[in-house]
């Protein structure tokens, strides 16, 4: 086999792999839609691609909002427990810098911003002091001081 048949090969076979990849995100069998480390071809693109990887803008697109925001609660009265999850938000052309946690339309809680590595969502847990309804909501804020929110989700009163 010549060089260049053995970087032909090289080629399909990664498309292949990328095919199967891009097929269990269809199926939400990973909590991004779309294969992070797109194909290179020079070094240069490589070099984008490892680095959005961590850093995950994208030139000419809006900041997007943490996904998949779920909240449950443990306990009873004024002390019960709201653990908010959530799965990676999604930068535009400034890096993300923080996400805040929201009750009711009001901050209660800030993480920094760090890039989603595995399946298990970022968790952030809550004492509301009281036995009340509330709705929760993530933002994500962008070293420009751009924010998206998430949809709230709402917890009933115990």
């Amino acid at each position: 086999m010549n060089t260049q048949d053995y970087f032909k090969m090289i080629e399909k076979k990664t498309k292949e792999v990328y095919a199967v990849a891009e097929e269990a995100r269809k199926k939400n069998l990973d909590p991004v839609s779309k294969v992070e480390i797109p194909l290179a071809k020079s070094l240069a693109e490589k070099v984008v691609g490892l680095i959005s990887a961590v850093y995950p803008q994208m030139e000419n697109s809006g900041i997007a909002a943490p996904s998949q925001v779920s909240a449950a609660q443990q306990g009873t009265g004024s002390e019960r427990t709201v653990e908010i999850n959530w799965h990676t938000a999604f930068a535009g052309d400034e890096a993300l810098r923080v996400y805040e946690i929201m009750r009711d339309g009001k901050v209660v809680g800030k993480l920094d911003y760090s890039p989603q590595t595995t399946k298990k969502p970022f968790t952030f847990r809550d004492k509301p002091g009281d036995n009340g309804s509330h709705e929760y909501a993530v933002a994500v804020v962008d070293a420009g001081g751009r924010n998206a929110r998430s949809e709230a989700v709402r917890v009933e009163g115990t």
